[in-house]
């Protein structure tokens, strides 16, 4: 489903840019998103820039560095640019965007695209090392494309386990444990994760189940930010992506009567 939002998005953006020529593999994006009326951009509302190494929306494109900006017009510096990148802009008025979520109604993505075209284009850091974009609310993102985090996630307060289901290609689930647990876990604890338990599934042998705990949905959405946003989870997600087939994210609350809260 992300995919397909990128791509219904990105087929109808142009997104104007500055561009200054000067050789090198630093790239700095400065971002400027004009807000609606009622629209903040703060911590809790940040803009994003991201770098992929393909076009945006394709199933093959992953991203491979992010900055989180929570000042309009910040400026975003990123170290050791591949020879070609595409840049992407996003604000997400409802706070819960963490790059684990897909894309949230309401949301608004900018791309570069080179003057002239009609999709986004990538960006030489060998040739551009500063570009500018700005971006509106007319790039918004259909409510009706995507699933929204439901409200009740969105104001838990109380704890809530995230139960993930991965299904690994066909006979590889051993090689993704020892990935799993070799590769990720640091990262993600370094990160404030809780990852309370893994399982091997009894009666599906490439099925895979883990569990993650959080205090709330401010705090799931914050470190979700920090792990899947950071170094650690982007030096891994090729890999990780040679090993998952499928993957099914449940999020659960207690009860007033459960024993786990």
């Amino acid at each position: 489903m992300k995919s397909r939002c990128l791509f219904l998005l990105f087929a109808l953006v142009a997104t104007p840019l500055t561009i200054a020529t000067e050789r090198g593999s630093r790239l700095e994006v400065t971002a400027t998103y004009h807000p609606a009326e009622g629209e903040v951009i703060d911590e809790a509302h940040p803009l994003f820039v991201i770098l992929f190494d393909g076009p945006p929306g394709h199933p093959t494109s992953h991203m491979t560095a992010v900055e989180m900006l929570s000042r309009n017009g910040g400026k975003a510096t990123f170290e050791k640019v591949a020879e070609e990148v595409h840049v992407v802009t996003l604000y997400d008025p409802s706070g819960n965007f963490t790059g684990l979520s897909g894309m949230i109604p309401g949301m608004v993505i900018g791309a570069y695209v080179e003057e002239g075209a009609t999709e986004p284009t990538p960006v030489r850091a060998d040739t551009r090392t500063r570009i500018e974009i700005e971006f509106d609310s007319t790039t918004r993102l259909p409510g009706d494309v995507c699933t929204v985090v439901p409200a009740t996630v969105q104001k838990a307060d109380k704890g809530i386990l995230e139960i993930r289901t991965y299904t690994a290609r066909p006979g590889m689930r051993e090689q993704f444990i020892e990935f799993f647990e070799n590769r990720t876990l640091d990262g993600q604890r370094d990160a404030g994760l809780r990852v309370i338990g893994q399982f091997r599934h009894l009666q599906n042998e490439d099925t895979f189940v883990w569990i993650r705990a959080y205090e709330s949905q401010a705090e799931r959405v914050k470190e979700l930010r920090d792990y899947y946003l950071g170094p650690a989870w982007l030096a891994v997600q090729k890999e990780a992506e040679t090993l998952i087939a499928d993957t099914h994210v449940m999020l659960v609350a207690p009860t007033s009567l459960s024993d786990i809260r």
